[in-house]
Order: C-alpha cells, then structure tokens, then sequence
C-alpha cells in the first residue's frame, strides 16, 4: 500500500493538523511553530478540550492530530478511542506535561 500522504511521486500533500490542549499556552505555542510551514503543515484548528476536538474532526477531514493525553473533560484515552474508531486514516502524537506518576 502507498504512503497515504503521497500525493504524486514528487509531490507531498498538505498536512491539516489539528492540536488538542486545555493548556492555551502549550497549544498556542505549538501551533506557531515556524516548523509547520517548512514540513507542508496546515494547522487548521486548536480545540481546549476533547469534546471541541470531536467537533473539529467531524467538520472536517484532518490528516494530523496532537494532543495532550489528559485533559479536564476526558478520560485520557476517549479522544484516541474516537480517532481510532471513527477516523483511522488521521494520525495521532499523544504529548504530556506530567511529570509520569499519574499516567
């Protein structure tokens, strides 16, 4: 099977992500990267929380989603449950700020 990113052999699409975290100043750092545009990177949307997230997902097709894996209005694993159920050709980075005894 073809790279699913692959649009032409010389060609890459344009990736459509998507960044999940109730922290505004972690999301909004991350959606500035300069790195984005150098990689063919689209950051469509930020969504504070799961529920936005799935809100976001179902509005439009998104190729890339990062996301903090707790948030304050999900079980940590309700979102990638969603993607992998729902969307299982939208790739998922799982980040965290904890310090790793509570995951």
């Amino acid at each position: 099977m073809p790279y699913p990113l692959l649009v032409d052999s010389n060609i890459f699409a344009t990736l459509k992500l998507l960044i999940v975290d109730d922290e505004w100043i972690i999301a909004n750092s991350l959606s500035s990267m300069e790195e984005w545009d150098e990689r063919n990177i689209d950051v469509v949307a930020i969504a504070h929380n799961g529920y936005d997230a799935i809100r976001y997902l179902e509005a439009e097709p998104i190729s890339l989603v990062i996301s903090d894996i707790r948030m304050s209005d999900m079980d940590e694993l309700q979102l990638l449950q969603y993607i992998y159920e729902e969307m299982p050709n939208t790739q998922v980075i799982l980040i965290s700020g904890s310090n790793g005894e509570n995951l």
